[in-house]
């Protein structure tokens, strides 16, 4: 079976020290599959029963927890391996955003300071083989010589259609400016940032859980 990657062109955030501009390319994917699809397409292929399915996955979550909170490395063969990747805790700016704490003393960090940042995962190189398999061939949806739509936005543009975003959905998230306008984190955050500080800006954060939302003041 053939397979077609889209990929789109972006411009790097930062130019190199002589000014020029690089590029990198990212991942355009088309949906995300849930648990109901994945079972639905398991089912319909015979490949194994949903409730069978659900019952796996479950236990081999609580598995994986279990282990990474044992201070274990899970290597699964054929796979890959997944660990704890660490971090420090974020405390809110001045303007409301949470940014992770630094520190210019090592005497400074305690237990208090970190937390759980993700979970990473390095792909075995038989698993990475099953996705090149010289079936896949790539294709550049923004067109050859063009950039990715956060590069073709200029400054006001962009700015209305993040607004015009919130006013249709109720709030964004930092993550979803990433998703929907193709941002890096670092453009996103500094998009939110500058429409959330000061007394006239348009919106205005709002945490939920571990989560800072943006609405409209």
């Amino acid at each position: 079976m053939n397979h077609t990657i889209r990929f789109s062109v972006h411009r790097n955030p930062k130019p190199n020290a002589d000014g020029s501009d690089t590029y990198h390319v990212r991942h355009e994917s088309l949906e995300t599959i849930g648990m109901e699809q994945m079972k639905g397409h398991l089912q319909f292929h015979n490949a194994i029963k949903p409730s069978l399915f659900e019952l796996a996955f479950s236990e081999l979550r609580s598995e994986l927890a279990e282990h990474l909170l044992e201070n274990r490395r899970i290597h699964l063969e054929g796979l890959g391996t997944f660990f704890l990747k660490l971090g420090f805790c974020k405390r809110e700016d001045e303007e409301g955003n949470e940014q992770p704490l630094h520190f210019d003393d090592p005497q400074q960090i305690t237990g208090n300071e970190v937390v759980i940042d993700s979970v990473g995962f390095q792909p075995d190189k038989e698993f990475m083989d099953s996705l090149g398999d010289g079936s896949v061939h790539f294709e550049n949806v923004t067109g050859r010589g063009r950039v990715g739509h956060s590069a073709l936005y200029d400054e006001s543009r962009l700015a209305s259609l993040i607004l015009e975003y919130i006013d249709a959905h109720g709030y964004t998230t930092r993550r979803t400016l990433m998703l929907e306008f193709h941002l890096t984190d670092y453009m996103a955050r500094k998009w939110l940032s500058l429409l959330s500080e000061g007394t006239e800006a348009p919106l205005r954060a709002e945490k939920v859980g571990n989560i800072y939302m943006y609405r409209r003041r």
